[in-house]
């Protein structure tokens, strides 16, 4: 059984925001920036990445929440300036993916010891996601 802690620590803007998020439903990755135009999403980088699996047309990004539609105008999500955005660092410059490679299903057997951080989703597709599929030697 779950216990509930209590505390009388006032909510910030951010606790709050994520608050009224879960409540509606919502999710931090499909909120809108509506300030940045959605051609800064790199649009060839993820039709390549998921050709093969679904089509690209001009609905995809909408239809993957990577863009939405807001006050009347299409404009890139979170999750599509993080994702794909040419300029990803101007709005994350904190954001980053660590990735490894373990031997078997279990975290404690072998890992790769060359743990990579990479800032934008492509690379590692592109650079990694050959070797990090081929069994280890």
């Amino acid at each position: 059984m779950a216990s509930t802690v209590s505390t009388n620590r006032q909510a910030d803007g951010p606790l709050t925001a994520e608050l009224r998020r879960s409540a509606l439903n919502l999710f931090y990755d499909e909120e809108p920036m509506p300030d940045i135009n959605p051609d800064t999403l790199d649009v060839r980088v993820a039709s390549e990445l998921f050709s093969g699996l679904r089509e690209w047309n001009q609905n995809t990004a909408e239809t993957l929440r990577l863009t939405i539609r807001y006050q009347g105008r299409l404009v890139p999500t979170v999750g599509g300036v993080l994702l794909f955005g040419k300029r990803r660092e101007e709005f994350f410059p904190d954001a980053w993916i660590q990735c490894g490679r373990f031997d078997g299903t279990e975290k404690a057997t072998s890992c790769r010891r060359n743990l990579r951080k990479l800032a934008i989703i492509s690379e590692p597709y592109s650079r990694y996601g050959a070797s990090m599929s081929q069994p280890m030697e």
